[in-house]
């Protein structure tokens, strides 16, 4: 977890508690076979993951997906952001997809567009301090 120090520098959050969580995706998905998504024990470990911070509204998450190769389908996001609302996590709380662009399917802004649909507090973001930003203005 990341204190408010990281808040620090803008003048605007100096008071405002930021507690932010990283995890990088590479913590909730599995692989079966080379290049292929194990999608249902990847849905159950964002599941276990969202748990953990889905009721606490002064703690965001940072998803950090920037190192990662793993193509996604459609219906693969689809399904990642249903668990994702399953759990509530981005209700009370914000959650910021840090990613490099990477192909003509985006898939983060997918992943951001499905969940704000479903009324999350979802950001894709290309940059680190983009990221935090908008996490430490909730």
């Amino acid at each position: 977890m990341v204190k408010g120090e990281l808040c620090r520098g803008r003048k605007d959050l100096t008071a405002m508690s930021c507690d932010i969580h990283y995890i990088s995706v590479k913590d909730f998905i599995r692989i079966q076979n080379p290049g292929v998504v194990d999608l249902e024990t990847s849905k159950k470990n964002l599941k276990a993951l969202c748990e953990v911070w889905k009721d606490h509204s002064d703690h965001n998450v940072l998803v950090d997906a920037r190192h990662t190769s793993y193509t996604f389908s459609e219906k693969d996001i689809r399904n990642l952001v249903d668990a994702v609302a399953e759990t509530g996590l981005g209700i009370h709380n914000r959650v910021a997809l840090l990613y490099k662009h990477r192909d003509t399917f985006d898939q983060a802004r997918f992943f951001e567009f499905l969940a704000i649909k479903k009324g999350l507090g979802v950001k894709a973001c290309e940059e680190f301090e983009e990221a935090l930003e908008w996490l430490g203005d909730a």
